[in-house]
């Protein structure tokens, strides 16, 4: 990238305590075949080595530049280098997580070529402690307001980021990347997915966004608070919504699904036993 030339995107990664994956993350992003873009890292007050392994890495390519401050939380990591970046595009990425390499390439040429649209984002792949294409349903209006559809890693013009507030600081128990597409999407909008595993999501036995569904009423609630005209004016499928969902995908009712039919029959057995012996 040229002295005086902007990076087309600026991918932004907010890093709390996340030492033993960080440089993992950082390498994958400089890996990129599309090669113009900056990535600013912010240490959100980490207390392990995250601060003096990005450190490192920023000194070895001029790429990559670091943002150090006090713990705030996520969204407001995001907000500060988001506000400070220089891209056309924006991309976020956890501190944890990797992108393929082709990620850029393919995202970028396809929003360049379709200005209509306004997110572009990939298939998922999980890795870590757990191993498989993450298949999330297709992005529709009516089913992100029931429950999150979108992945936080996604592109989108830097320019829509600015006519919102941002990612809410208020949501720091986990879900702030559904309110925050919530607040960025429109029911007119256009988003196009990918049908390639290019973002991989990390997945460990314990994490923000798994502890953060121990008090997952509460968050819930602050997003219908956030978003109340949103669901004033649009109908809530309770079908599409994360409590069906994390119901029908259970362990339990998948049991209970099995055992039905043979209850049901037991029963029949019953009454018709019942109905001889009483008849």
């Amino acid at each position: 990238m040229g002295k005086n030339k902007k990076p087309v995107v600026s991918i932004i990664v907010p890093c709390f305590n996340q030492g033993k994956f960080i440089l993992e993350t950082l390498e994958s992003v400089s890996r990129q075949t599309f090669t113009n873009f900056e990535c600013i890292v912010v240490n959100d007050g980490s207390t392990d080595d995250s601060l003096v392994k990005m450190k490192s890495f920023c000194e070895d390519d001029t790429r990559f530049h670091y943002i150090d401050k006090f713990n705030e939380g996520v969204s407001v990591a995001r907000n500060t280098a988001i506000r400070q970046s220089q891209g056309k595009y924006i991309l976020p990425l956890d501190a944890d997580d990797k992108i393929a390499d082709t990620y850029l390439e393919k995202t970028v040429a396809y929003i360049e070529q379709h200005p209509e649209v306004k997110v572009v984002c990939t298939n998922t792949r999980l890795f870590g402690a757990k191993n498989t294409d993450y298949n999330l349903p297709e992005y529709d209006y009516n089913r992100i307001i029931c429950r999150n559809v979108l992945v936080c890693t996604a592109l989108y013009r830097r320019k829509d980021f600015d006519k919102t507030p941002g990612y809410n600081p208020k949501m720091v128990k986990g879900l702030e990347d559904w309110d925050f597409w919530l607040t960025f999407l429109n029911e007119e909008d256009i988003v196009h997915r990918i049908d390639e595993p290019l973002f991989f999501y990390r997945m460990k036995y314990e994490s923000r966004n798994r502890n953060s569904f121990k008090s997952y009423a509460r968050i819930r609630r602050q997003i219908w608070e956030n978003h109340k005209e949103i669901y004033a004016n649009h109908f809530f499928n309770p079908v599409e919504s994360d409590e069906y969902q994390t119901l029908i995908n259970s362990k339990e009712y998948k049991i209970g699904k099995k055992l039905s039919p043979i209850l049901n029959m037991r029963w029949c057995y019953y009454l018709i036993g019942f109905f001889k012996r009483n008849g």
